[in-house]
């Protein structure tokens, strides 16, 4: 009917899997033996006749159902692509075909068993062969270019659950609150395979993106130790308790000992803020492709972060980074059975990230490879103009991108979302700050105040959604 689990899935008795929700209600939780029954009767509906081979999809909510779905898929030897339950019927059936999937594993609510629905439309690969065997499928952001799916095969998914857990110094005794969709890399691996390997209790948030006082509200029901966070949200938090200080005093008196981030570097002022106030954050690096590969403990100045065990970061002469991971995708999915290999032929797959090591190993970021604009012929990192305009009172966050005015004559244009809910700064002030720091070539043409900036699933600044929006403006 099915295979073993890894051994790094052996969860302790008292492992347990929760969901809190907006409202003074307690957390409601499911016991090990209740997932893992869960679990098996989703393997055995997946190895039951009239079921060809095939990836799987979950639409499952983040909690219970979401473990039960996903430890179903590994047992029945499936890749399963995480799609969550908002996902629309078409999308989901467009996505279950370009994967070649067989089935759909659905349910009523994050608290219910999830259930096997082979659903018209859904046919397998066409010439009956699936090469892929029990993993996840997980898309690419595309906050910067065109998504792509990742195969990530079981055994690399257990060594990167251990590899956090260990890493992070996360124990049975800890209780991690996921807020980052279950979908997603970054949720996935620390809301789910790093408490599996840890063997402790999770509770997953109802919303990817919560306003920061349920949140923080949240934190004071379910009183977690470990909050795995991303920029975007810290921000929220500091801005909607009055402060950082005061968001790290509520997150410190619900319990929480380890906060980090991930997702995008932590702006300077921002980990800073949150260090006085005695909660400093951590930071993880990784990517939907490679996963998690760096930590930088609170409070050490250590970039995004030194190498987890068994990582090999190089940088090229040009600064281009390169990571081998043992948990590294196998391959893109180009097309139902078709695995096109990403890395080259020493295990390195180039993650398009402009970087430097220091001599301590620390990893530190300087942007992206294929984000450099061409502005009279020298070369641009959007990133140095962004962390500039971020510097500017009133900015909490700034996107960069090329403004084309002719064949021969690219600009810059610039995003920006307020720091709070003043009026937000000046064009003038603005480029009065950025002549301080920044030369000419560097500084936007055109400047947009938005109340948010667009952004991915995983709290990123949606750089395609900008590009569109900058196609309709003058």
């Amino acid at each position: 009917m099915s295979g073993p689990l890894p051994p790094e899935f052996a969860e302790p008795p008292g492992f347990s899997v929760a969901r809190v929700d907006a409202g003074p209600r307690p957390p409601a939780a499911r016991g090990r033996a209740w997932i893992h029954a869960a679990a098996d009767a989703v393997a055995a509906a997946l190895a039951g006749p009239g079921l060809g081979p095939g990836p799987v999809l979950i639409r499952a909510c983040d909690g219970p159902a979401f473990f039960a779905a996903f430890l179903g898929g590994v047992r029945a030897g499936r890749a399963a692509l995480p799609l969550g339950p908002a996902t629309p019927g078409a999308a989901a059936l467009a996505a279950g075909l370009g994967v070649g999937a067989a089935a759909s594993i659905a349910g009523d609510g994050p608290m219910e068993a999830p259930r096997v629905e082979p659903r018209a439309g859904l046919r397998g690969p066409r010439d009956g062969q699936d090469p892929l065997g029990s993993g996840v499928l997980l898309q690419t952001s595309g906050s910067t270019a065109a998504a792509a799916t990742a195969y990530r095969g079981v055994a690399g998914l257990a060594a990167v659950g251990r590899a956090c857990a260990s890493g992070l110094g996360v124990t049975a005794a800890d209780h991690v609150l996921s807020v980052a969709p279950l979908a997603h890399s970054y949720g996935l691996e620390h809301g789910l395979l790093m408490p599996l390997c840890a063997g402790c209790r999770v509770t997953c948030a109802a919303a990817p993106r919560a306003p920061g006082p349920w949140l923080l509200a949240a934190a004071e029901r379910v009183r977690p130790t470990v909050l795995p966070a991303v920029p975007v949200l810290l921000d929220r938090l500091a801005r909607e308790a009055g402060s950082p200080a005061a968001a790290a005093g509520r997150l410190r008196a619900a319990g929480v000992r380890l906060l980090y981030s991930a997702g995008g570097v932590l702006p300077p002022g921002l980990a800073a803020a949150y260090a006085a106030a005695g909660l400093p954050v951590g930071q993880v690096f990784g990517s939907t492709e490679v996963g998690s590969v760096t930590w930088a403990p609170p409070g050490e100045d250590a970039g995004v972060g030194r190498a987890l065990p068994g990582v090999t970061l190089r940088v090229d002469g040009a600064g281009h980074l390169r990571v081998r991971s043992p948990w590294a995708l196998a391959g893109f999915l180009r097309g139902p059975g078709r695995l096109e290999a990403a890395s080259d032929a020493e295990g390195f797959f180039a993650t398009g990230d402009l970087a430097s090591i220091d001599a301590s190993g620390a990893l530190r970021l300087a942007g992206r490879s294929r984000l450099l604009v061409d502005v009279g012929g020298r070369k641009v990192n959007p990133a140095e103009v962004e962390a500039a305009l971020g510097a500017c009172p009133g900015v909490a966050e700034a996107v960069v991108l090329p403004m084309v005015q002719s064949e021969t004559i690219t600009r810059l244009r610039a995003f920006v979302e307020p720091a709070g809910a003043d009026a937000p700064p000046a064009e003038a002030d603005l480029r009065a700050r950025l002549r301080r720091t920044l030369p000419p070539h560097k500084i936007p043409r055109r400047f947009h105040a938005l109340a948010a900036l667009p952004r991915t699933p995983a709290g990123k600044p949606d750089r395609a959604a900008l590009s569109r929006l900058a196609d309709s403006l003058p």
